[in-house]
């Protein structure tokens, strides 16, 4: 029996990529943020996806999609940004609702 020894991957990332319809994987978005540090550091894309486990293809995909003319570089931080502005646009939207009620309130008042 002949032993196959796996790559050592120097990939953190503890989501795993999900499924769908078929043979289509999702990556996380810090799996691929890792990646491409990780190709942006100089390392090659094949030696990278052997690494992480993801088709070479696939990681030139989001290698050529990072590099385009006003890509926005991924960060860690992008979750925590968008809990944030998920949190602006409630209360935002509450002061809203609430201006529209008093504008009605005063319109109805004024016999309008």
């Amino acid at each position: 029996m002949i032993q196959q020894t796996l790559p050592t991957t120097t990939a953190t990332t503890t989501a795993q990529p999900q499924r769908i319809k078929g043979t289509r994987m999702i990556y996380p978005a810090e799996q691929r943020a890792e990646a491409l540090a990780l190709v942006a550091s100089g390392q090659s894309i094949a030696a990278v996806a052997r690494g992480i486990g993801v088709v070479e293809s696939t990681l030139g995909a989001w290698v050529t999609a990072a590099r385009k003319p006003g890509a926005p570089a991924p960060t860690e931080a992008e979750p925590q940004d968008l809990a944030g502005l998920r949190a602006a646009l409630a209360r935002v939207t509450r002061e809203r609702d609430a201006l529209k009620a008093a504008l009605a309130s005063v319109t109805s008042a004024m016999g309008g």
